[in-house]
């Protein structure tokens, strides 16, 4: 899931609109919109003030899930050396 997808989650999950959010913030509902558009990014000190105000690790806001490990057993071990 992506930052925007989360910030947009997070704040429907917590009941608050965005110029509620805004408000919270003290920045415009438009700057909300924009981070939950995907169009823009909330600096650090705002990712901050989000992640104390909804109770998450700014890491859950910032990274994507580890992917599963690729099984390489049935590639050819060749393709997978270092030394050619």
């Amino acid at each position: 899931m992506e930052l925007y997808e989360k910030l947009y989650q997070l704040r429907k999950k917590s009941g608050f609109t965005q110029s509620e959010l805004a408000e919270k913030l003290g920045i415009s509902r438009q700057t909300v919109s924009n981070w939950e558009l995907g169009t823009s990014v909330p600096p650090s000190k705002r990712l901050i003030e989000i992640s104390k105000l909804y109770q998450v690790p700014i890491d859950y806001l910032l990274n994507e899930p580890k992917a599963e490990p690729l099984d390489t057993s049935s590639l050819d071990k060749s393709i997978l050396s270092t030394e050619h």
